[in-house]
């Protein structure tokens, strides 16, 4: 897990002038497919969508929603956020006045958090690699004969993304791989690997008629 770690780290630190095939702006919306292969469960398949959002140029922000065999995988951001939210609503000030409006506030600030975050590098003109990692992963998982016991989870996903983009970026395609390791014992290390394809939601400037947008 160190070299991981590592190995992301150097990634987001150098290559600064590669242009990416994604533009600060993009939104991508994606049908989502894998296998997931965890310790102490058995391998299913998992389905959803995924959102992805370019912060700029390089960096960019997801959020996901996947579904399976007796499995759930989603954003842990809203479930911390409104357990915080609702522990500040149900506090006094030092005035004795509530904190409703503060909690609510707090609440869907950390709700909106992504699940993760990603730094993207070309390859190709047409393809890119992008290392990632995504810290608020919440998963709900049970074995067919479970009959008691935890079976939710916040874990945290490293991985990468091999991506080529079709139609001038329009159309993203990508195959993935991550290990997978919740937080508390026991960990259930493992792996989620498989593919995706994504629509991009926005107009880039060359798609809005300046003659001077689009891929450099």
């Amino acid at each position: 897990m160190r070299a991981i770690f590592f190995i992301v780290f150097n990634v987001l630190i150098i290559n600064q002038s590669i242009l990416s095939q994604s533009q600060q702006g993009d939104v991508f919306v994606s049908g989502k497919m894998g296998r997931l292969d965890i310790e102490d469960y058995t391998p299913r398949l998992a389905f959803g969508a995924q959102l992805d959002v370019m912060a700029t140029d390089h960096i960019g922000l997801h959020w996901s929603f996947l579904g399976g065999n007796r499995y759930i995988h989603a954003n842990a951001g809203p479930i911390i956020g409104v357990t915080i939210g609702s522990f500040i609503a149900a506090t006094d000030d030092q005035n004795n006045n509530n904190n409703i409006g503060a909690g609510i506030l707090f609440g869907i600030l950390i709700s909106a958090i992504p699940e993760g975050i990603n730094y993207e590098i070309d390859l190709t003109i047409n393809s890119s690699i992008a290392p990632y990692i995504s810290p608020l992963q919440m998963d709900y998982i049970r074995n067919k004969d479970q009959a008691t016991g935890v079976d939710t989870f916040v874990g945290l996903g490293v991985g990468t993304s091999l991506n080529t983009y079709l139609m001038q970026g329009k159309i993203k395609a990508s195959i993935f791989g991550e290990g997978k390791v919740h937080y508390f014992n026991p960990g259930h290390p493992g792996l989620f690997y498989g593919f995706s394809i994504g629509y991009r939601l926005n107009k880039r400037d060359y798609e809005k008629g300046d003659p001077f947008g689009g891929f450099e």
